[in-house]
């Protein structure tokens, strides 16, 4: 072990809403989440602005907390896990522009999950955004956290990435790297 490795890397089989890493190892301090998350536009929806989030250890109950900060053009936006009733049983990590026929949206993220090892509420925080381009309605950045508590005793072992109601481009690539303490 060093002190960054990549755990694993996969991308979205295509036409799919979630993608899971399972067996993740319990030996580093940090998961660094780094992806690019592309909407299908071969499904020619015309969705607007979907969530994306991630699931850990399959845990569906009102297990997690969720804070976001966003600027688009001059305006700033905030919301807690209180604003969306979806944000409990996942933990919300961003928004994604939903297919708008032949233009596919990216939104780059890093994301770093601490103390995902440890028996105790889990800690993430991140940082994005989406860029302008045509079809979309402007570039967005974002600066995510949240906090998972599911019930007993846990240490993060699977995770999922699940978009709502747009499909993820096979090109959709999720890496985790792990992070050791030195």
């Amino acid at each position: 072990m060093s002190g960054a490795d990549v755990i694993a890397a996969s991308n979205f089989a295509g036409s799919t809403t979630s993608l899971s890493f399972t067996g993740i190892p319990q030996t580093y301090k940090t998961i660094r989440v780094v992806a690019n998350f592309l909407t299908d536009s071969s499904t020619g929806a015309g969705y607007g602005t979907q969530g994306l989030y991630m699931r850990m250890n399959g845990e569906t109950g009102s297990a997690y907390y969720n804070a976001y900060l966003a600027v688009q053009g001059s305006s700033w936006v905030s919301g807690s896990a209180t604003d969306d009733n979806t944000l409990g049983t996942y933990g919300w990590i961003c928004n994604i522009d939903g297919d708008t026929g032949s233009v596919s949206s990216h939104d780059p993220i890093i994301l770093d999950i601490m103390n995902y090892s440890a028996n105790e509420p889990t800690v993430w925080q991140g940082f994005g955004g989406r860029c302008k381009s045509s079809g979309y309605s402007g570039d967005m950045r974002w600066i995510t956290g949240g906090v998972a508590q599911p019930g007993g005793s846990w240490g993060i072992t699977s995770i999922e990435f699940y978009a709502s109601n747009v499909n993820m481009d096979s090109n959709s690539r999720v890496t985790l790297i792990g992070l050791a303490d030195s």
